[in-house]
């Protein structure tokens, strides 16, 4: 199998749903956690019908046909952060490739980045990889990556710094944008607009946000994925 990875750790047991791989779990596993949740009324009955047919179990372990399975992880979240790292050296930056560092809340990544910045020296480029989350409390608009930019602002303010937020599919969330670009001039003007970064995370609305200041990256479907990647540039 050869595949493009977008999971954690490029884990070919969930890549694609493992189709080539070993899978310990079987349909009564799946019937007993609907029923310990209580969720057995609540999926559609196609669902329940296939799982209480249990016609045709997944690959599992000690399959005589696993032998003859070969996989290879042709990229990943972690090859694209080194491809830009090798980029950005070649411009005279000391990268840092940081993969898996996206994860749990967007909102606290994004304050960890525009803290950290107060820390380096030099002209730096920091890459992240990962994929965070957001809990949604508001009624915005916006994703992952927009929210970790929207969390970055104020960190950022005032410091030669530049981060640009995105997923590698180009999307990000509900939204046309793969993400967002904040820099230290982000908060000033976001100021002379009546925009205040900290209403907008409490909406979970950094769409609006950035796409008033024109700060949205906006791609389109790439048509391929290898999770979110964050970038961090300082002179």
């Amino acid at each position: 199998m050869l595949g493009i990875s977008d999971v954690a750790h490029d884990d070919l047991a969930v890549l694609g749903s493992g189709p080539v791989s070993p899978d310990p779990t079987t349909f009564k596993d799946a019937i007993a956690v609907l029923e310990k949740h209580g969720l057995s009324e609540s999926v559609p009955s196609t669902v329940r019908e296939h799982l209480v047919a249990a016609r045709t179990e997944t690959l599992k372990p000690g399959d005589p046909a696993l032998p003859r399975v070969t996989s290879c992880i042709l990229a990943g979240n972690e090859d694209a952060l080194r491809a830009g790292a090798r980029a950005a050296e070649a411009l005279g930056y000391a990268a840092r490739v940081q993969p898996e560092w996206l994860r749990g809340e967007a909102c606290e990544r994004g304050r960890d980045i525009g803290a950290m910045v107060h820390d380096i020296t030099g002209p730096s480029a920091l890459f992240f990889g990962g994929e965070t989350v957001v809990r949604v409390l508001g009624s915005g608009r916006g994703g992952r990556n927009q929210e970790v930019a929207l969390a970055a602002v104020d960190g950022l303010s005032g410091r030669d710094a530049v981060l640009a937020c995105f997923g590698t599919d180009g999307v990000d969330g509900p939204t046309d944008a793969a993400g967002a670009i904040v820099d230290g001039h982000t908060r000033s003007r976001a100021d002379a607009l009546g925009l205040e970064a900290e209403a907008h995370l409490l909406e979970n609305d950094a769409y609006a946000y950035f796409d008033a200041l024109g700060d949205l990256i906006r791609t389109g479907p790439t048509g391929t994925n290898v999770r979110d990647v964050s970038v961090l540039l300082l002179r």
